[in-house]
């Protein structure tokens, strides 16, 4: 079946099933755009090819595209060489979230749109983030949480499973998967290193988002379903999207 068929026919169940659910992006962007209404400078960690998503709702996309305008200035970052070429940023710099290439307190505003999940050390990343940040300076990342049954599958699948899997879904090339490690994917991880790096939790909240297997037949309906479960706040801790907003605190 085709992609375009696929997904018509994904809508029309999703319109059924979860007729509220929106992609957990545009929770994230939500989180994020009143720090831009303070005209920060501004850093996005794994800035990637675009800051908003080309898919969103033309309304949406205009709208944060406006407060992405907002900001003093916005730098990219990323390890990626064609990430980076094919970014229209006007300020964009090759680098190691390890080891980032700026003076310490540069920047009131740091973000990082499913990004942490590949750190393989996120603690000292952390405290390498809080050293650009100024004080008070604000992190705002959008991460899978690992307290999800499917997160949690997928953590444990094996690297070429996982690699099948995401070109047969998001139609991503090989050389966009990158190794995903989850060590900073559950808000007690979140909280435990956040804490050590000298930032205070400020807010960590779960959402779901639109469902993994929606290329993959029937499963989507078992999903879907799932997802409608999780709506309710008794099982709130096992949406598969993690939003956090961290404070620099020393």
């Amino acid at each position: 079946m085709a992609r375009s068929s696929r997904l018509k026919r994904f809508w029309r169940l999703q319109k059924v099933l979860a007729p509220t659910l929106r992609p957990a992006q545009y929770a994230y962007f939500g989180t994020l755009a009143p720090f831009l209404d303070k005209k920060p400078i501004w850093l996005d960690l794994g800035c990637g090819r675009a800051i908003v998503p080309e898919w969103f709702h033309p309304p949406d996309f205009v709208r944060y595209q406006e407060a992405v305008g907002r900001a003093k200035m916005l730098v990219g970052i990323d390890y990626d060489d064609k990430s980076l070429r094919d970014s229209a940023l006007a300020r964009k710099v090759r680098g190691d979230i390890g080891a980032l290439p700026f003076a310490t307190e540069s920047f009131d505003l740091v973000s990082a749109n499913m990004v942490v999940e590949h750190l393989q050390h996120p603690e000292p990343s952390l405290r390498e983030i809080a050293r650009i940040l100024k004080l008070s300076g604000i992190l705002v990342f959008h991460t899978p949480n690992l307290r999800s049954p499917f997160i949690a599958l997928q953590a444990l699948a094996p690297d070429w499973l996982k690699r099948a899997l995401i070109q047969r879904i998001e139609s991503r090339e090989d050389e966009d998967v990158f190794k995903a490690y989850y060590r900073l994917n559950t808000s007690s991880s979140i909280e435990k290193c956040a804490k050590a790096a000298g930032f205070r939790v400020v807010e960590i909240r779960t959402v779901c988002t639109t469902p993994i297997t929606w290329a993959m037949g029937p499963l989507v309906v078992f999903e879907l379903l799932i997802i409608r479960l999780l709506g309710r706040e008794a099982f709130g801790a096992l949406r598969p999207n993690l939003i956090a907003v961290l404070e620099r605190a020393r």
